[in-house]
């Protein structure tokens, strides 16, 4: 794998472990080392540069010992209907569930983390349904027993009794935008359904 490519997805997976999974990840020679105390036994060594193989078989030993799962990266993100292999993480899978956290209400990614994928989704062509683009997006979430609607990036927000209620009127709101989107959540907070509304411009669907 090519230096520049193997740090794009270097960057990319520490983005989704830090964020999605909560791990504490140390970037080594050839890979990732990662580890979270929400995930008991989480210890992952993932290696993304093969010509580094033996930096990085060193540094997974000497901070884990031989207690560890090893994976490695499928670069999926275009699908042409392969199985990955069990002990490969699926970059597709990374990058939509990097999305679906960093639209959780709330969330708020760096500058740094928006570009990284605003700069794979371009190069990539790929996006999962999760992502915005330029869409007005709405969320249905759970709040103290009722139901919110919010438009995100604004202070704008309703409150109902019932979800029913709240994705009705979320769904009259987006679409009432030429391209709008709503996400809903499940009573515990996670993404639970997304619908969109209005065509994506050309290229980006």
């Amino acid at each position: 794998m090519e230096s520049y490519q193997s740090a794009v997805i270097t960057r990319l997976t520490k983005c989704w472990l830090e964020n999605s999974r909560q791990a504490f990840c140390r970037e080594v020679p050839g890979g990732l080392l990662a580890h979270s105390p929400k995930d008991a036994g989480l210890r992952v060594a993932i290696l993304i540069d093969e010509s580094r193989r033996k930096e990085f078989d060193a540094m997974a030993t000497q901070l884990f010992g031989s207690d560890y799962e090893l994976k490695t990266i499928s670069s999926d993100l275009v699908d042409d209907g392969h199985q990955s292999d069990d002990s490969a993480l699926s970059l597709r899978k990374i990058l939509t569930e990097l999305q679906q956290t960093l639209l959780e209400p709330g969330h708020t990614a760096t500058n740094e983390d928006g570009a990284l994928i605003s700069f794979l989704l371009h190069e990539a062509k790929f996006r999962s349904p999760l992502m915005p683009l330029d869409r007005v997006v709405y969320h249905v979430t759970p709040n103290s027993g009722e139901w919110k609607l919010s438009r995100r990036g604004t202070d704008q927000t309703e409150r109902f009794v019932t979800k029913e209620e709240a994705v009705e009127a979320g769904v009259h709101r987006a679409r009432s935008h030429e391209k709008g989107q709503l996400i809903i959540h499940k009573a515990n907070g996670q993404f639970d359904e997304e619908r969109t509304y209005g065509s994506d411009p050309p290229g980006n669907g």
